[in-house]
């Protein structure tokens, strides 16, 4: 099984879904972040330090850390086949369903 979260408003700093991923990889599920944020480049003002440091404290490796580059999450939770993908924007859930995707169980987190 796999399984994604986004990282702003919902696997940042929220100690539930930090326990939940690293349960879910102890139990051998492949594990993801998928984030609407853009890739720091060499040079940019831009820091990813506190996604990458989220993913080695759950163990999720860090060639499973996606930037979507602020487009929506719908075709890369496809692409990757996610079973399920725990997020805080509604927007993303809707969006996943009015392209017709239907392999991936969008779950929201309320902030």
């Amino acid at each position: 099984m796999k399984v994604s979260f986004d990282f702003d408003g919902t696997l940042r700093n929220n100690k539930f879904l930090i326990e939940k991923a690293i349960n879910l990889r102890n139990k051998g599920c492949e594990t993801f972040i998928i984030t609407s944020r853009r890739t720091a480049y060499l040079g940019s003002s831009i820091s990813n330090d506190d996604v990458f440091e989220h993913a080695i404290q759950v163990g999720i490796p860090l060639d499973h850390v996606i930037f979507t580059e602020g487009c929506w999450k719908a075709d890369t939770l496809e692409r990757l086949q996610i079973d399920f993908h725990y997020d805080d924007n509604q927007y993303e859930l809707e969006e996943y369903g009015n392209r017709g995707y239907k392999n991936t169980n969008i779950i929201i987190i309320e902030r």
